[in-house]
């Protein structure tokens, strides 16, 4: 049986639950590689775009 996590433990970009999140400039929480890999190649916010 699979158990459902709140949304707020998702990374938005994985969608799988964070085991190490942080809190990026845009006030949204991401797991720590996920993150990191995003802004090696963008200067925006995945979720917002700015």
């Amino acid at each position: 049986q699979e158990v459902e996590h709140p949304a707020d433990f998702l990374c938005p970009i994985s969608m799988e639950v964070m085991k190490d999140p942080v809190i990026a400039m845009d006030g949204h929480s991401y797991e720590r590689q996920n993150i990191e890999r995003w802004l090696e190649d963008h200067n925006t916010s995945p979720l917002t775009n700015q």
